[in-house]
């Protein structure tokens, strides 16, 4: 029975990159335009205004997460117009998969979507920063941990967004509301030890917004400078808030569209 669930999850996952491949590539360029952009200011315009340098590294490795975070907005964004809609989700909850695997698959696609739309990054910035990013201070394993965690958290992320909207017409309150102050409090552009020398009750309240936590993992795997909240606490955070906004994500839709 287990073999059969892995069989379905594989054709689900084969026909949604059937459709994702019609824009994948004009997600990436998307990406790679706004990711150069952030980056070549980040680099060589904000030290001109006193800002670190290495500021534009920390930006950098930062995009690789904002990417999947803003990518977010787009798969919630799909899945309400669907539950608004054609409803094409209701047809897959009447294949013999339980409906928490499906929620499952539904995480690994975006999860995958979104790693894709992220892997040139980092050549992209080398090309652009030179010698100012240090490939060598990048830890392998823990990198390749901390990407893989960052983008299943944007699946169940997408998940739990969109089983909480109600209808299209609400979409654009999700972002200004609650992914744009998350993503900006986050640590997309600071680290929390800095927060902390600013504010420490403020800083610990952000303890509360999983995006801190998905930052500090991937910069202390990656970047030379800096003090990053402790590496594997870090995943084990990133890990909890997955595994809870993915069962409350099926929770919600099985009131919402009434499958087992």
């Amino acid at each position: 029975m287990t073999l059969y669930y892995l069989q379905l999850i594989k054709e689900l996952l084969i026909t949604d990159f059937i459709l994702l491949k019609q824009r994948i590539f004009g997600n990436v360029l998307n990406t790679l335009i706004w990711s150069t952009s952030v980056t070549l200011i980040s680099t060589y315009v904000f030290p001109l205004l006193g800002m670190n340098t290495h500021y534009g590294s920390m930006v950098l490795i930062g995009i690789i997460v904002s990417t999947g975070v803003f990518e977010t907005f787009g798969n919630a964004s799909m899945m309400v117009s669907d539950l608004d809609g054609e409803r094409t989700i209701s047809y897959q909850l009447t294949l013999p998969l339980p409906g928490w695997m499906l929620m499952l698959q539904k995480t690994i696609s975006y999860a995958i979507f979104s790693a894709l739309l992220t892997l040139a990054i980092l050549p992209m910035g080398k090309i652009i920063m030179g010698d100012r990013l240090l490939l060598s201070a990048i830890t392998p394993g823990k990198f390749m941990i901390a990407f893989i965690a960052t983008h299943l958290f944007c699946g169940t992320f997408s998940l739990i967004m969109a089983a909480y909207t109600a209808n299209m017409g609400l979409i654009l309150n999700v972002w200004t509301r609650f992914l744009f102050p998350l993503w900006f409090f986050g640590g997309s552009q600071f680290d929390w030890y800095t927060l902390k020398e600013l504010s420490p009750w403020l800083a610990y309240i952000n303890l509360a917004n999983p995006l801190t936590f998905v930052y500090e993992a991937i910069k202390g795997a990656s970047l030379p400078n800096g003090q990053y909240l402790p590496f594997w606490p870090c995943i084990g955070a990133v890990a909890l808030f997955s595994v809870i906004f993915l069962y409350t994500a099926h929770r919600k839709m099985q009131k919402r569209l009434d499958y087992l």
